[in-house]
């Protein structure tokens, strides 16, 4: 037993001499050599992206020399926010830009452009992850800006939503400043800055896509519009940058055309209309014919067609024990149309029905509701009427239900 005691005590003193051996017990021992000269780079580290960039890795250590053969990272990536002081507290200034005392005054930002989102930027190991994906809504090019402007907001609007307009602030730029260490060893580790600026993207018209089609009929002397729009759709972001289509009559003499798409017929004949995107890049061609007017442009409601002075109400008044016969006029009134043919219907026919001669006809009056002013609403849905072999051509009006015989219709 004493035997494998000294055994014992001669490996255990053999394992202490070979740590001290290697340093290991030395508290002031070092992970690298003494004199380690610093690693080097050229500048600052400048990343200018779109901001239709896909999320993209850079290596922090890519473009650094590192005179000594030892291990290098990058580490502490630090945003910079505000200014700071020596105390690495947020500089305070007033309206003048003179510095105040901290929480009495603005601080100074460093950024540019719209709030940084989190997650914009993150360090894994000895790279970054840029994803600006969620500053889009929030850069747009100088056209886009030019076309809507910035509203007026109060406080901080940077990023946030105006809740008094529902709008939010837009940039051409947004400017974002980051630091991190660059470590090879050496007693002084060196400071890198990033500058990483996301700029508001120009995207090209694609193609025109007609919602209208190609190939329309105008009456001599009326008006069909040509309904448009500029593919990528997208009220900002990666929409089509010059939004607007530009409409030109190749014949104006048979047909003109308005900035807004109005094609009015001059002569008959056929015409030719170009669309082009505000860009120039795209264009297509709608094709038409002006023709005699056999088709009605409209139809409203009007309280007696045999009136020759016709009368169109916004609302009618209707007892619940009677009923009340409305009619309808084709447009223009002064053109007949023997062929076309209407169709009406209610919105609501739990208070109202209607058949096909525009006859209304009460369901039932509602007295549940608390203020007498709800009763005009209650008791109120609407009638429509339509032209048959066109239902975009409609015309509605109020229907109210009263208690009693009344008669009365007003605007």
């Amino acid at each position: 037993m004493k035997h494998i005691l000294l055994n014992k005590a001669f490996a255990l003193g053999a394992i202490t001499l070979a740590l001290a051996s290697c340093g290991e017990s030395d508290g002031n021992q070092q992970l690298y050599p003494e004199g380690l000269a610093a690693p080097t780079f050229s500048g600052d580290m400048v990343i200018e992206i779109s901001e239709n960039q896909e999320p993209l890795t850079i290596d922090l250590l890519g473009d650094v020399n590192n005179p000594e053969d030892s291990a290098l990272f990058a580490r502490k990536l630090t945003y910079l926010r505000v200014e700071l002081d020596e105390d690495g507290l947020p500089v305070n200034v007033d309206a003048e830009g003179n510095v105040v005392a901290a929480g009495t005054g603005q601080e100074v930002p460093l950024w540019e452009g719209p709030t940084l989102p989190s997650g914009t930027v993150v360090q894994t190991s000895n790279s970054i992850t840029i994803d600006v994906s969620e500053l889009r809504p929030f850069l747009v090019p100088q056209h886009t800006l030019d076309t809507y402007p910035n509203p007026v907001v109060v406080g901080q609007p940077d990023g946030v939503d105006n809740e008094e307009n529902n709008d939010f602030d837009r940039y051409l730029q947004g400017v974002y400043r980051y630091t991190y260490i660059i470590d090879n060893g050496s007693a002084d580790p060196v400071e890198r800055n990033i500058i990483l600026k996301v700029n508001a993207d120009t995207v090209d018209a694609e193609s025109i896509n007609l919602v209208t089609d190609s190939n329309i009929e105008v009456p001599k002397g009326y008006g069909v519009n040509i309904v448009a729009t500029v593919e990528p759709s997208a009220f900002y972001g990666a929409g089509a940058t010059f939004a607007n289509v530009i409409y030109t009559s190749l014949n104006p003499e048979i047909a003109t055309v308005n900035e807004l798409g109005l094609v009015t017929g001059v002569e008959f004949g056929t015409f030719e209309i170009k669309l082009t995107s505000q860009d120039g890049l795209v264009e297509t061609i709608v094709t038409g014919e002006v023709v005699p007017l056999t088709e009605p442009v409209g139809v409203v409601i009007v309280a007696d067609n045999e009136v020759p002075q016709q009368q169109i109400f916004d609302r009618y008044q209707v007892a619940l024990d009677g009923t009340l016969d409305i009619d309808h006029t084709f447009l223009p009134a002064e053109v007949d149309f023997p062929d076309a043919t209407v169709t009406w219907s209610s919105m609501d026919e739990s208070k109202v029905m209607v058949d096909g001669d525009g006859l209304l006809m009460p369901v039932a009056y509602n007295n549940d509701f608390d203020r007498e002013d709800d009763a005009s609403m209650v008791n109120v849905t609407e009638v429509m009427v339509a032209v048959e072999d066109n239902p975009s051509l409609n015309f509605s009006v109020e229907v109210e239900i009263v208690p009693e015989r009344r008669f009365i219709c007003f605007r």
